[in-house]
C-alpha cells in the first residue's frame, strides 16, 4: 500500500464525492450505470488541495508527465507542490510555433512543457487507468523523444489491474502505483443495464 490508512480513508472519501450516478452508453452500444468522474475535483477546491496533498507523498522527484491534456490540472499542482519540472503529452498533435522547449530542433508536436534532457527518467500519473491504453501511447511518444518513463502513479483503476499492469509491463513499464481500485469504493458500479 502507498497511503498510510489515514491518507487512504480520506482519499476514499473524498473520490466518493466524484460520483455520478448516471446511464453511460459505451461506443459499442452497452450501456452501464455510474461512473467516477475525478475532474470534477478541479470545482472543489478544499477536496482537490487535500488531494494533491495526499498524492505529492506517493511521487518521487522525477519530473511529472501527463498523458492527456484533461489530467493537466493535476499535473500542474502537483509540480508546483514538489517544486519538479512537468511536461504534457497532447490529445492531438500541434504543428505550429514552438510547444516543447524552446528550441525548433526539441519541437514535438505531441509534447508542451519545457525541454527535458535526452535520457531523462519521468514519471507518468493519471487518475484513472483501465487497459493502460493511453499509458501506452504517451510511453511511446516519450521513447520517440528519448525520455525514460521510470514509474506509473495512478488514483484509481476502473476495471482490473492486473491486466492494466500486465499491458504496461509489455512496454517495460513496471514501477507501477495504483493507489485505490473502485471494488473498494463502489458497489454497484459499472452494473451492466
Amino acid at each position: 500500500m502507498y497511503l498510510n490508512s489515514n491518507e487512504y480513508q480520506e482519499l476514499v472519501s473524498i473520490i466518493k464525492k466524484c460520483y455520478c450516478p448516471e446511464k453511460i452508453k459505451q461506443p459499442n452500444g452497452d450501456e452501464f450505470f455510474g461512473f467516477y468522474n475525478l475532474k470534477r475535483l478541479y470545482g472543489m477546491p478544499n477536496e482537490f488541495q487535500k488531494t494533491i496533498n495526499i498524492l505529492s507523498n506517493c511521487l518521487s522527484f522525477y519530473p511529472l508527465c501527463a498523458p492527456d491534456v484533461g489530467i493537466s490540472p493535476f499535473i500542474g499542482a502537483l509540480s508546483l507542490i514538489k517544486g519538479i519540472p512537468s511536461i504534457y503529452v497532447r490529445n492531438s498533435p500541434k504543428y505550429y510555433y514552438l510547444s516543447y522547449g524552446s528550441k525548433q530542433e526539441h519541437n514535438t508536436p505531441w509534447v508542451f512543457g519545457d525541454f527535458l534532457e535526452s535520457g531523462q527518467k519521468v514519471q507518468i500519473f493519471d487518475d484513472v487507468i483501465d487497459s493502460g491504453s493511453s499509458i501506452i501511447k504517451t510511453v511511446q511518444i516519450l521513447q520517440e523523444i528519448n525520455i525514460v518513463v521510470d514509474s506509473v502513479v495512478c488514483i484509481m483503476s476502473i476495471e482490473d489491474k492486473e491486466k492494466a499492469i500486465n499491458n504496461l509491463s509489455k512496454y517495460g513499464i513496471t514501477n507501477i502505483k495504483i493507489l485505490l481500485e473502485v471494488s473498494e469504493i463502489s458497489d454497484n458500479l459499472g452494473r451492466k443495464l
